[in-house]
């Protein structure tokens, strides 16, 4: 079963163009509305693509620590083989609670593949969020939450990260928007095959959102 869906998963590049056509598609039928309304549920293809610098290590059994900085170019639905945990794309849910404040989440998933090590990923993440309309077609969302992300495969890496987004909004459409904004996690928190391991990363990320009202 396993790797049937990882054989399911390297089919990643049509996966991120599909969830894009599905969240524009979804919001044919949301009212003739601007984001930010009390009740709006919002939901994005969130780090499509993006452009991100991070730092990640480990410690050795020895007690040696072992530091990486990598640049990463994300492009799809796949983690390099460099297993950038924290730069899988994802579906985000939010809901509005009032015309500011938001709750909401989300999920990614996604195939690692190097040499003869064969994994998959998975994000969780957990946030909130307060909205600023700055014009019909402009707004700044802020969130800020918590992140787990782990790969299961021949070597088990997690991370539990502390996430922040200054997340904009350009809508073309009532409905939907472009997403784009510069994103922080700091994953000082996690574990590499019995050893400590850190993963930081910023940089700018750009997907989709949607809305309705429910």
């Amino acid at each position: 079963m396993f790797r049937h869906l990882l054989a399911l998963l390297r089919s990643r590049s049509l996966l991120a163009p599909v969830l894009a056509l599905a969240c524009a598609a979804g919001t044919g039928s949301a009212r003739a509305q601007e984001l930010g309304t009390a009740g709006n549920l919002a939901f994005g293809a969130e780090r499509l693509f993006g452009l991100y610098f991070e730092s990640r290590g480990y410690e050795l059994p020895g007690g040696a620590d072992v530091d990486r900085d990598v640049t990463v170019i994300g492009l799809g639905w796949g983690l390099s083989a460099a297993r950038a945990l924290l730069t899988v794309p994802r579906l985000g849910i939010d809901y509005f609670i009032d015309e500011h404040f938001t709750l909401g989440g989300s999920f990614g998933i996604a195939a690692v593949s190097e040499d003869d090590d064969d994994g998959v990923g998975i994000l969780l993440h957990a946030r909130a969020g307060y909205a600023l309309r700055l014009s019909h077609e402009i707004a700044f969302w802020p969130r800020g939450g918590l992140t787990f992300a782990t790969v299961a495969g021949d070597g088990d890496i997690n991370v539990f990260a502390f996430t922040l987004e200054g997340m904009f909004t350009f809508s073309l459409h009532d409905g939907w928007a472009f997403l784009a904004g510069p994103v922080l996690d700091l994953g000082v928190v996690g574990e590499i095959e019995d050893a400590d391991y850190h993963e930081i990363l910023f940089g700018i990320m750009f997907g989709l959102e949607g809305w309705l009202d429910v």
